[in-house]
């Protein structure tokens, strides 16, 4: 529990940096005629409720890492020209 105290400083920095991107990654989405629009964004990291994880929450929950067989992989993924 020691350990965890210590980083726990150095977790919420990183937590707050994840939102921070993941906010301009939102702004980016929501460009008219974005070619990002259709994208899933992952969710917030709820830095206050960080070390208090239920394993219901919605963290463990996230949707984007079920396999999706009908749609075609980004660019960067598939095509090494990109």
């Amino acid at each position: 529990m020691e350990a965890l105290k210590r980083r726990m400083p150095g977790i919420k920095v990183l937590a707050n940096h994840y939102n921070k991107l993941q906010q301009e990654l939102k702004i980016m989405k929501d460009v008219p005629n974005s070619l990002h629009c259709h994208q899933a964004l992952p969710d917030p990291i709820e830095v206050d409720d960080l070390f208090t994880l239920d394993p219901s929450a919605d963290l463990w929950q996230y949707a984007a890492l079920e396999l999706e067989t009908d749609m075609d992989p980004p660019l960067w993924l598939g095509d090494e020209n990109v």
